[in-house]
């Protein structure tokens, strides 16, 4: 790409969370992120995250369907393009999906356009799959539920309560990501207990700010899952909190059709 090209890409890029999750897709895998009207809506409240317009966002969504692409890779990584010194938290039930995703994320931040669009460079010694930085400070941590969480926080500490007219970049928030294990949905057993007790003991004391925002994404995993336990917690009449629900069949139809259809679904 030259110049011109590239500097078109940065501002749509900027612009719009599924066209930076469209173009670099494209660039690192060599094929196209087919898109569905879900993945918009996905993008238009993860866009409401980083404007601090919500503290909270959950979403509930089949496998399969992007979460991880959208709320975890592709946020994280315009959000330290937009912010170096941004700090995010990425948490899952996966040391698998923990460690796949930090190194997509990092291989977008890594890429030769990434570089030339926002003029970010990785720490050189900040090579490990659960935590490294950017060269301004701001950085990604990955644990699984039961790992080290301590030691990291997300967002910043900053004090914007007497700056005037401040304008606020993107300073990260908090990911979990399919943190109840499915396995325990049938039986409702203590793990579900456990992950609740390692939410409100722990992860909630990991933001930099009061209102540094949380995301869960997650695949529903009981009645007592982490979900409930958020819809407890917010209420579902916060405007500062929204739960997106986005089951496998909506009004008759497949969510995402080219994703799994009908026949699928019954099987």
């Amino acid at each position: 790409m030259n110049r011109s090209e590239l500097i078109a890409a940065r501002i749509e890029c900027d612009d719009d969370l599924l066209f930076f999750t469209r173009f670099f897709y494209k660039e690192l895998r060599g094929s196209k992120f087919i898109t569905n009207w879900h993945h918009r809506e996905i993008c238009n409240d993860l866009d409401r995250i980083a404007n601090y317009e919500l503290e909270f966002l959950n979403i509930n969504i089949p496998p399969r369907h992007s979460k991880t692409e959208l709320a975890g890779i592709n946020l994280i990584a315009r959000g330290l393009a937009k912010n170096p010194q941004a700090n995010f938290l990425y948490i899952t039930a996966s040391d698998e999906l923990r460690s796949e995703t930090s190194v997509r994320i990092r291989d977008i931040v890594s890429h030769t356009y990434f570089k030339q669009m926002y003029g970010i460079e990785l720490k050189k010694d900040q090579n490990g799959k659960n935590l490294w930085r950017t060269s301004a400070g701001g950085g990604l941590k990955t644990a699984t539920i039961f790992g080290q969480i301590t030691g990291f926080g997300a967002g910043q500490m900053i004090d914007t309560s007497e700056l005037e007219n401040y304008i606020r970049e993107f300073e990260g928030c908090i990911v979990l990501d399919d943190i109840n294990k499915t396995d325990d949905s049938e039986v409702q057993n203590a793990n579900n207990e456990k992950v609740t007790r390692v939410i409100f003991n722990t992860i909630m004391s990991r933001k930099n700010s009061k209102d540094t925002p949380i995301i869960n994404i997650q695949q529903r995993a009981g009645k007592k899952d982490a979900t409930a336990q958020f819809m407890d917690y917010y209420g579902l009449e916060n405007p500062k909190a929204k739960f997106l629900v986005l089951p496998v069949i909506v009004d008759g139809k497949p969510l995402w059709e080219f994703m799994m259809d009908m026949e699928a679904i019954e099987k």
